[in-house]
């Protein structure tokens, strides 16, 4: 990571334990409070140890690892610390529930931190897994949470790895489908990969017919968020293009 600092950097103390966990996934939270400046982080991770030890009576700043929106990384408790049960957490700093809006940095960060512990399908968030419980909430927020869909379909997640055509066979055998309902961009995203997972095979003629056939924009159309849609349909016209450009490549080899 380009941008990483200690809490203690904030002119707080260091952590004064060490639990000595084994995180089991990595879970993004957020503030809820400011969207911070450059020039505010510091005084914002000041903020956050108060209200945390001070007013709440926590061990320590609740997180793992918290996410200014310039992409600094700034270490709380640290890998290893005991946070939200056996989560390594992430929280972005800003409100993505009432208008800020997560950036690419932040984005990078996130997915680093997650290659870094257990890899992108360890990626998971708070609404998910407190849903049901006294500590269910809408953290980290709508828009933070429409991204991290995107990356748990297998959206952002088929680009990490080169658009070979074993690559995309790999991830549409493997991709997580998530809970969806009808008419939710889950659902369109898997009924697009649905149609090529019947053709997850050696034939890959057959595939690279299935990947031309693919009508991305008629599957989004109409869809409840028409921005978001689209964002998604950018991403898999993308990579089902250099996918197809693989395949083509593959055989004539």
């Amino acid at each position: 990571m380009d941008m990483l600092l200690s809490a203690a950097s904030a002119g707080i103390p260091k952590v004064p334990f060490f639990d000595d966990i084994k995180h089991t996934h990595v879970e993004v939270h957020h503030t809820a409070g400011i969207f911070p400046t450059r020039a505010q982080i510091l005084q914002e991770i000041r903020s956050i140890y108060n209200y945390h030890v001070a007013f709440k009576g926590w061990r320590y700043i609740f997180y793992n690892y918290l996410v200014a929106p310039d992409g600094t990384v700034i270490v709380a408790r640290g890998p290893g610390n005991k946070s939200h049960g056996t989560a390594l957490t992430v929280c972005l700093m800003g409100n993505y529930e009432a208008g800020d809006k997560i950036t690419e940095e932040q984005k990078a960060a996130v997915l680093e931190i997650a290659r870094a512990h257990g890899g992108l399908d360890k990626l998971d968030w708070h609404r998910h897994r407190a849903a049901g419980t006294k500590y269910a909430s809408l953290c980290p927020g709508k828009d933070v949470i429409d991204w991290l869909q995107g990356v748990r379909s297998g959206v952002t997640l088929i680009g990490e790895s080169e658009p070979t055509m074993s690559a995309l066979e790999d991830h549409l055998s493997k991709g997580d489908p998530g809970p969806y309902e009808p008419g939710s961009i889950h659902y369109i995203i898997r009924d697009i990969y649905g149609r090529l997972l019947p053709q997850a095979s050696t034939d890959r003629t057959a595939i690279k017919e299935a990947i031309a056939a693919v009508d991305v924009r008629a599957s989004v159309a109409g869809t409840p968020d028409p921005d978001l849609a689209n964002r998604i349909a950018d991403q898999i016209e993308a990579h089902l293009a250099a996918a197809l450009q693989a395949a083509a490549a593959e055989l004539e080899a």
